[in-house]
């Protein structure tokens, strides 16, 4: 399989898993859904899964010189829903190290090598 295809399916498995969570929204929770008991709220989970997506599909672009003009990054967002805000709060900096890394580890090589450089100046990363 070549890094572009790994890349695709990394791609493929956040689109699955954001319409599992968008049929949970539709089907598991109701007005005597028990909210308190979940670990990390579906909103949170969307969240991350959308967030991964636009810098994996950022990212990717990149890697390939797909953009006439060189687009922004995402803006680093916060994933605590007890503020009203989504700026990214002083007390996540640390944990937001290892939340980049890991929006990006669904493309495989691609997400980790290579990633300041354009894929056409590395032509033996197609396989």
């Amino acid at each position: 399989m070549t890094k572009c295809e790994e890349a695709q399916k990394g791609v493929d498995k956040i689109l699955e898993r954001l319409e599992v969570l968008s049929s949970r929204a539709f089907h598991d929770y109701g007005p005597n859904f028990d909210y308190a008991k979940e670990k990390e709220s579906l909103s949170i989970k969307i969240r991350i899964n959308l967030v991964s997506l636009v810098r994996m599909m950022i990212h990717y672009g990149k890697h390939l010189g797909g953009f006439r003009e060189e687009p922004q990054d995402l803006p680093r967002i916060s994933y605590i829903e007890a503020q009203t805000s989504i700026e990214l709060q002083e007390s996540e900096t640390e944990l937001d190290a290892t939340r980049m890394a890991d929006e990006l580890e669904h493309l495989g090589p691609i997400g980790f090598k290579n990633s300041n450089e354009e894929y056409f100046k590395f032509p033996a990363a197609i396989d």
